[in-house]
């Protein structure tokens, strides 16, 4: 598929007052968000993303950021780091949602502070965990293939 051209920004058209300037998003960009977060569907069913923390997303984001920086290209890093966002976004618009229909006295009060930090903690720990398995799973897969080379 040929990849879309790009118009000169500062030519005016008659509908030029448009409310969000989707021009200006990459085709491109949109696609390998997709591809990405379908591949990620596959690997992890359940959209299970929603149920991690905003804060974890953009910490993972960031790892890509900086991976990238240092001059690591062995993974789509600036994509990875946008479906990252993209997921940290959407997560803290569901966080404050939640917070403002459970109200303000309740964000306020220790104890529920407390039992949020936990529950995030909980979270950190589950996905920590996830990755523990599926690095398992593929040793297990490893070892096997390797044993079934040898006879």
């Amino acid at each position: 598929m040929p990849e879309a051209k790009w118009e000169n920004p500062n030519a005016t058209y008659q509908q030029d007052q448009e409310a969000n300037e989707y021009r200006y998003l990459s085709p491109a960009w949109l696609d390998a968000m997709a591809e990405g977060l379908t591949k990620g569907a596959v690997k992890h069913p359940g959209e299970t993303w929603r149920t991690i923390p905003a804060d974890e997303h953009l910490a993972r984001a960031m790892r890509h950021i900086n991976l990238y920086r240092k001059g690591d290209r062995s993974d789509p890093h600036i994509v990875n780091a946008s479906m990252r966002l993209m997921m940290a976004f959407e997560v803290s618009r569901n966080e404050q949602t939640d917070r403002e229909a459970t109200g303000v006295a309740l964000i306020q009060n220790p104890e529920y502070e407390r039992l949020e930090k936990q529950y995030n903690e909980l979270l950190r720990e589950r996905t920590l965990l996830q990755l523990k398995i599926m690095n398992l799973e593929k040793n297990t897969v490893y070892q096997e293939k390797e044993a079934d080379d040898e006879q």
